[in-house]
């Protein structure tokens, strides 16, 4: 059975920077693979990862 964990602004907010930030070091590290295997999943990773931070924004968002 799958529970999902109850997360609070501040988590949501962590997960989002976390996100962000291996959106921001992927590219570099997909230009410098040689190994096509690698890079395709490289890039799957990142459009996975950009794909969960526009999900996760508006939980990160603060509630007026």
């Amino acid at each position: 059975m799958y529970i999902q964990p109850e997360l609070n602004e501040s988590d949501w907010s962590l997960l989002l920077d976390l996100l962000e930030n291996e959106r921001r070091n992927l590219p570099p590290e997909i230009h410098h693979t040689d190994a096509p295997q690698m890079h395709e999943d490289l890039q799957q990773r990142l459009k996975k990862i950009s794909d969960l931070i526009e999900r996760i924004r508006p939980m990160a968002q603060p509630t007026a």
